[in-house]
């Protein structure tokens, strides 16, 4: 079993680069332990790229450095507080997280641009805000503005 020792070390993470379909990532571990361009692994479907300054986890199987790879980076300068059960995605000042009563979207001041064939709102929609409309309105009900008068 002495080939498993320090399979797991914490790392922090001093940059990252995309070559040829691989993001590898380069830090120091503990003590000053360094690496470069050692693979960065998540799971299918997901991508994210650490900062400088991230902190993570180092993983060498069967204790061999040659072979680590890392992973679970977060910043925690930049993670968002939130409750237990909670799960949000964030980065550069975007959050989406999702909670016990439903779900937040927040931008700031930045724009979203949501692209789809489509879309489908079940449940009443408020906009604070101007609204520009490139292209026709349909309703199969009532428009009502707020002065009464039926949208005239």
């Amino acid at each position: 079993m002495s080939g498993y020792r320090n399979q797991f070390v914490r790392v922090e993470v001093e940059s990252a680069r995309f070559e040829e379909g691989q993001l590898l990532v380069t830090g120091r571990g503990m003590a000053g332990e360094r690496f470069e361009d050692r693979p960065w692994y998540e799971p299918h479907g997901f991508a994210s790229h650490p900062q400088g300054g991230a902190v993570g986890t180092m993983l060498a199987p069967g204790g061999r450095r040659d072979q680590s790879f890392v992973m679970t980076a977060y910043d925690p300068g930049i993670r968002p507080e939130i409750e237990p059960g909670d799960t949000a995605i964030y980065g550069h000042g975007n959050l989406m997280r999702l909670h016990k009563d439903g779900a937040i979207f927040d931008f700031g001041s930045r724009t979203a641009v949501l692209t789809s064939g489509g879309w489908t709102i079940n449940g009443d929609v408020t906009i604070n805000g101007n609204v520009q409309l490139n292209g026709n309105m349909i309703a199969t009900g009532s428009i009502v503005d707020g002065d009464g008068n039926n949208g005239a």
